[in-house]
């Protein structure tokens, strides 16, 4: 890794950018020694934050810490599903996935019946004459293969990363859920750049169709967040957030309804799917030109740092609560405050109710114990 101009750290996968760090509001009356160990504190944390972002061994731990793996879709961070709440499909949505997987099953018969006519037409073709290419063996070939390795396994992290935290996926969240996972409301701490957000109606063939062409697009923009949900339970049971955000949207009226969010702001709404729908099915041409002429469809997966919303010292506070506390000592109760003897024992002097603080009992001077006294 070698320090490039404009602090352009070079590294697989290209460029690596340093942290911009400022030395503005330093106490100027400090001397000059200690100056200068404020700035190199500020230099020395802005490099450490930058290869901690990029240090695959961070993203692994992270992910194996937060990653839950029993979810009905597969793994998601604990950071953005609730295992008992999200996940599923409703009933038009799977039974439109059955009818198309019959479809394809009878097309994939005849598919193949035309495959083995070409294998046989092209078995005559022979590729002997590009066979020395192979043969011949390129500069540190086993460097470059390492280092395209890495490479590889650090671009699939960030991206399985992305997918267990909603981007690049289609996800259905339970209804009290789903407006805060879009980024609406002033308790969302880190909004998405730009969600789409469909409030879909369980027995409609429409919602069943965008679904199938959202997932499509979920693959394609990284950086769009797509969610659903059911239309009327999420008005009614969140109908706190429902009517400040989105108010003039009715449960029994405008479902499905697409919705279209950008950093926590509603930019567009498309009650009942009007003009993006053509004989109960979903137009996918007409879906991907309305959401792009809404701004929300974003090709680049976002960075580590704004995709999980658990932050590192949240990570060392959960870490100290986990820790095993010390056994208590059991100590002896003589009725006296604050006194922390192991041992059975009396107090000289003070009486109570676990013991009378004398040096020798009253049934020991009147001579009616069956104890004989101790000798001092």
């Amino acid at each position: 890794m070698s320090n490039a101009k404009g602090n352009a750290w070079e590294g697989y996968g290209g460029p690596v950018r340093l942290d911009k760090y400022h030395l503005d509001g330093i106490d100027p009356a400090l001397d000059d020694c200690c100056r200068r160990e404020v700035e190199s504190n500020r230099v020395y944390n802005a490099l450490t934050s930058t290869l901690s972002r990029h240090d695959v061994t961070v993203l692994a731990e992270r992910r194996r810490r937060h990653v839950l793996h029993d979810m009905s879709f597969g793994s998601g961070c604990r950071c953005t599903y609730d295992p008992n709440s999200d996940g599923g499909e409703y009933r038009a949505l799977i039974e439109l996935r059955e009818t198309l997987k019959k479809e394809e099953a009878e097309g994939d018969e005849e598919d193949d019946e035309d495959e083995k006519e070409v294998e046989e037409a092209d078995d005559d073709d022979s590729d002997d004459e590009f066979d020395y290419l192979l043969d011949e063996d390129l500069p540190n070939e086993n460097d470059l293969e390492e280092r395209r390795r890495a490479e590889l396994e650090f671009s699939m992290l960030r991206q399985e990363t992305a997918i267990f935290h909603g981007f690049g996926v289609h996800r259905q969240m339970h209804p009290n859920r789903v407006l805060k996972a879009a980024g609406l409301g002033s308790k969302a701490r880190h909004p998405p750049a730009a969600a789409v957000l469909h409030l879909l109606d369980p027995d409609s063939m429409k919602s069943a169709t965008l679904d199938l062409i959202l997932e499509d697009l979920a693959k394609a923009y990284k950086g769009t967040k797509f969610l659903r949900s059911g239309g009327r339970s999420t008005l009614l049971l969140d109908a706190d957030l429902a009517s400040t955000s989105l108010p003039n949207i009715k449960p029994d009226d405008d479902m499905p309804c697409l919705v279209c969010i950008h950093g926590g702001d509603v930019i567009s709404i498309c009650p009942r799917l009007e003009g993006l729908t053509e004989e109960n099915r979903a137009l996918p041409a007409a879906v991907r030109h309305w959401l792009d002429r809404s701004h929300v469809l974003i090709e680049n997966t976002p960075a580590f740092d704004e995709l999980c919303h658990i932050r590192p010292e949240e990570d060392a506070l959960l870490d100290h609560m986990r820790v095993a506390k010390e056994p208590e000592i059991e100590r002896f109760d003589c009725g006296v405050p604050n006194c922390n003897k192991t041992f059975s024992h009396e107090h000289i002097g003070i009486g109570n109710e676990e013991q009378k603080g004398l040096v020798l009992s009253e049934e020991t001077v009147l001579g009616t114990s069956e104890t004989p006294p101790t000798k001092l």
